[in-house]
């Protein structure tokens, strides 16, 4: 796709809201009445998450971008203009496959999205259904990574212009929170692939050069929060806190948390000669949130459910696959008001059950040697699982207004040995012992409800 289709694109776009605009006015509401839900004025952070589907997959040579539908995870950040009109940066991020025919998967391909969009909404149902459609463009980042086959290669463009197109709708479950879906069109222009081979025990390189275009469509699905408080007879609209309470009180109240941190394990040793995490560690985050309950004015409960992904690597092979540590956790929550409910230490505590999901194998890897490169077969390596999980933690949550806070937590998660079972590409078997033992150090996004 050119500059000049892409323009097109979104400029058609343009014109389309616009239209949608002049229909919306018709049926703006002239009672001169307050609004129930107020957003005008108002700051807003979304977290999104949901499949996004690369729409044309060829990449170069015999390498195409998996077709397969890839986990998205983002955000947004705006602030309404007007009744109708808003602006907001949305951020996402995905990472499919590079598979080619003949070898299988090569790489993964990270592609960050970063737009600046305008947004236009409508608000019936007593304002708390919000229509919306979004246009703007922005920037494309793309990065090859994971080292599935050392003696293969890919690289494409780093960054490249990007356009946005959305249609969603959200419902505000409170006058701070509102829960959504959404349907995302990311229009990337066409560029330059390249992907070299080095044949097994041989200097020789093969190259092969092509177009990629990385266009998609995200299905989404979406938690916003929105800072400061709506105007109303208690105080005037303000940007970041409320001014006035309640705030966390003695009321039987439901809440939604997110949790995004890092996991700390006590020992990196999976067994039989597998470890955990790379050599310099690695980047993969603890994804995972809360759902729960205050009872009173010092008691809860709540199941946290927290996933960390693993490497598993070995001496000679480096990373051979990958392991999911989900924990599911009922757990107790007792926690202290200060400052008249705005600040909220708590300390929790529980005990549950913890999954171990071993995904993207890598049944055959090449190894550097001298003169090039040779295949090695990977180990398979096998936990017993479910097992045990207790958690102990504390933590700290700061109220911005009646229905959202934000803060930290640091659970410990205290595991049993599990057995694990290594089996060689040559028949035989080792045995061993891995711990998940470790403290999480988590950001808290909370959204109460009502």
């Amino acid at each position: 796709m050119t500059w000049t289709g892409l323009a097109r694109r979104v400029l058609g776009t343009a014109v389309a809201v616009a239209a949608l605009c002049g229909v919306a006015r018709a049926g703006d509401d002239t009672s001169g009445l307050p609004p129930k839900i107020d957003d005008t004025g108002r700051l807003y952070l979304s977290v999104v998450a949901g499949m996004d589907f690369v729409l044309d997959t060829p990449f170069a040579g015999d390498v195409d971008v998996d077709g397969n539908p890839d986990d998205v995870l983002g955000g947004t950040l705006g602030y309404n203009l007007t009744r109708h009109w808003g602006l907001e940066l949305q951020f996402q991020g995905t990472e499919p496959d590079l598979r080619s025919a003949s070898r299988g998967k090569i790489r993964e391909i990270s592609i960050i999205t970063v737009a600046a969009a305008a947004r236009y909404r409508w608000h019936l149902a007593d304002d708390r259904l919000v229509p919306y459609v979004t246009g703007g463009m922005g920037m494309s980042f793309t990065d090859v990574n994971e080292d599935a086959k050392p003696g293969a290669k890919a690289n494409t463009d780093s960054s490249t212009i990007l356009g946005s197109i959305s249609a969603g709708l959200d419902w505000f479950l409170a006058e701070d929170v509102a829960a959504g879906v959404e349907a995302r069109y990311l229009i990337h222009p066409g560029q330059d692939a390249e992907v070299s081979f080095q044949d097994p025990g041989s200097p020789r390189t093969r190259r092969f050069t092509g177009s990629t275009n990385l266009t998609s469509v995200s299905l989404l699905a979406h938690l916003t929060l929105f800072l400061g408080q709506q105007a109303g007879p208690e105080g005037e609209r303000t940007l970041f806190l409320a001014t006035h309470g309640p705030f966390d009180t003695a009321e039987r109240r439901f809440y939604l948390a997110g949790l995004f941190g890092y996991d700390f394990l006590f020992d990196k040793d999976a067994g039989a000669g597998v470890k955990l995490r790379g050599k310099g560690g690695d980047f993969n985050l603890t994804k995972g949130g809360t759902l729960g309950m205050n009872f009173d004015a010092h008691w809860g409960a709540e199941v946290q459910v927290l996933l960390t992904p693993l490497t598993l690597r070995t001496a000679e092979i480096s990373k051979i696959a990958e392991v999911n540590d989900t924990a599911v956790l009922p757990t107790l929550r007792y926690r202290w008001s200060l400052l008249g409910g705005r600040l909220v230490p708590f300390v929790t505590a529980g005990v549950g059950v913890g999954f171990l999901n071993v995904n993207d194998p890598r049944v055959a890897v090449d190894v550097p040697s001298a003169g090039g490169t040779r295949t090695v077969r990977s180990p398979k390596w096998d936990p017993d699982t479910p097992l045990f999980v207790g958690s102990v933690g504390a933590g700290v949550e700061y109220f911005l207004n009646r229905h959202f806070s934000v803060g930290a937590f640091l659970p410990f998660h205290f595991y049993p040995d599990t057995d694990v079972t290594v089996r060689y590409p040559d028949g035989t078997t080792a045995t061993g012992s891995a711990n998940f033992s470790g403290f999480i150090a988590n950001l808290q996004l909370k959204a109460y409800l009502p």
